[in-house]
């Protein structure tokens, strides 16, 4: 797939594998919603970079205003981001993805919205899910960046210039190419879920959805691993070559969902 993403390496929150999985599921035609886009650079802009007919929908208008100012800068439509939900479409989409979107809801919440889901797919539809993994190394990197203070130690300090540093020697390329250069979004909201893998998939298809697929993003993630390891390309395909070999206890699931 040809996107801004393309020659930019892999980081260690595998968003290259997200998007060539999300890719490799997509139907050729056929109209492909992104709930909870943010920005819409990870996955809706390079989506319809590469010949989706996506549109990203966010209720954070933020976000989708950035969005929409990256997006020309980038030459895709900014009508593909719009602030809004399901609720406001008229047409039913062969697919829905929904990526890092559950685990901001709460319980009820989620009933809601894969009632919602399920009600916007005919039988056959599509619904591509990830979520990190609420037990995995993700979430023990980030009690240790935030709870330890690392993240004041370590953020604009002369270490992690010297990190990056060597790790442009390393890799070949340049810093600005191994930082990403759009936000994903600027909605703050807390993750309130934690998942596994069979939690995730037990609570989507009791709303009517059958499972049909997944796999682990990388096995490790994290504001620490990011800063070592982020733009080198063997190591961050070793981690996602492990995602695949372990996918239960990956940094984060990617499901697969057909709508019955």
């Amino acid at each position: 797939m040809e996107t801004w993403l393309q020659h930019r390496p892999e980081n260690i929150y595998s968003h290259k594998k997200r998007l060539t999985w999300m890719g490799q599921r997509l139907p050729g035609a056929g109209q492909v919603i992104e709930l909870g886009c943010g920005t819409g650079a990870m996955l809706t802009m390079p989506l319809r970079q590469a010949g989706f007919n996506v549109l990203g929908l966010d209720r954070d208008e933020d976000s989708i205003l950035t969005g929409r100012e990256i997006a020309a800068q980038l030459g895709v439509d900014p009508d593909a981001l719009r602030c809004a939900g399901l609720d406001s479409l008229g047409a039913r989409p062969d697919t829905i993805i929904a990526s890092e979107v559950f685990e901001h809801l709460s319980d009820e919440e989620l009933d809601q919205l894969l009632e919602q889901l399920a009600g916007c797919l005919d039988s056959g539809g599509r619904l591509l899910v990830t979520v990190p993994n609420g037990y995995g190394w993700y979430e023990f990197e980030a009690w240790l960046w935030k709870k330890l203070g690392m993240r004041r130690w370590l953020s604009g300090s002369f270490v992690e210039r010297v990190v990056m540093d060597v790790k442009t020697w390393l890799s070949g390329y340049t810093a600005s190419q191994i930082v990403e250069p759009y936000p994903s979004s600027l909605d703050q909201s807390p993750h309130v879920q934690r998942f596994t893998l069979s939690r995730l998939i037990e609570r989507v298809c009791k709303n009517g959805f059958e499972q049909c697929g997944f796999t682990g993003s990388g096995l490790f993630a994290g504001q620490l691993s990011n800063l070592l390891f982020s733009g080198i390309n063997p190591l961050t395909r070793l981690n996602n070559w492990l995602g695949d070999r372990m996918p239960r206890i990956a940094s984060g699931f990617y499901v697969e969902f057909v709508r019955r």
